[in-house]
């Protein structure tokens, strides 16, 4: 996948412009920020302190990126909030649409039965994204039993040529971010990861066509 990172091209994080903008990605995805308040989950890179009125709802999201045939990364702001981002996929029929980043836990795949789940590093903190440590990430995720949660999220600076060919022996799936600038895209690409999130997808797009 290429997913276009929030705020893609310039629109603004989480913005009615940057779902507008949707055509202008050449993007498999979109990622978007959630946070939970008041029983209604949200988008927005910083939780609201006093109102949501202005934020768009994830509903809305869900509803938009379904109608356009896209995946949406659902990055979840919070501890504890999957299982509610789960369930309101489900209510808009949007499940096969949505995977996941953020503050997704390991413990989580007890209940994560729709979309597919990209764990961000901190869940690894005891180990090291290293490169000699790539084939043991990959155990204590496949040790979860829960297929769906496919590889890690990292950001780019973690994947230099060693840990991305470590990684792809190791059978370890790869979300990394944020990738923009023509060249990286280009060099991480050649690696066949599963997701590249970037700023610039046209260009992540054109250097994806190029392979």
């Amino acid at each position: 996948m290429i997913t276009a990172h929030g705020g893609a091209l310039g629109t603004g994080r989480n913005t009615r412009r940057y779902f507008d903008n949707i055509d202008k990605y050449r993007a498999d995805a979109l990622e978007i920020d959630i946070w939970k308040r008041n029983g209604v989950l949200y988008l927005s890179h910083l939780p609201a302190l006093f109102s949501i009125k202005n934020k768009i709802t994830l509903k809305e999201a869900l509803e938009i990126v379904k109608m356009a045939g896209l995946k949406v990364n659902c990055d979840v702001k919070k501890k504890g909030i999957t299982a509610d981002v789960i369930a309101l996929a489900k209510e808009v029929g949007a499940q096969d649409n949505i995977y996941f980043t953020g503050a997704v836990t390991l413990e989580d795949s007890k209940i994560v039965d729709a979309g597919e789940v990209w764990l961000n590093t901190f869940n690894f903190k005891d180990i090291g994204i290293t490169p000699e440590n790539a084939a043991e990430i990959k155990k204590i995720i496949d040790a979860t039993g829960n297929p769906r949660f496919r590889g890690i999220n990292i950001h780019k600076k973690y994947a230099t040529d060693e840990f991305m060919k470590a990684a792809k022996e190791a059978g370890l799936g790869l979300s990394v971010y944020t990738v923009d600038d023509a060249a990286e895209q280009a060099r991480l690409l050649a690696f066949g990861p599963d997701n590249i999130t970037t700023n610039e997808p046209v260009t992540a797009r054109e250097a994806y066509e190029k392979l």
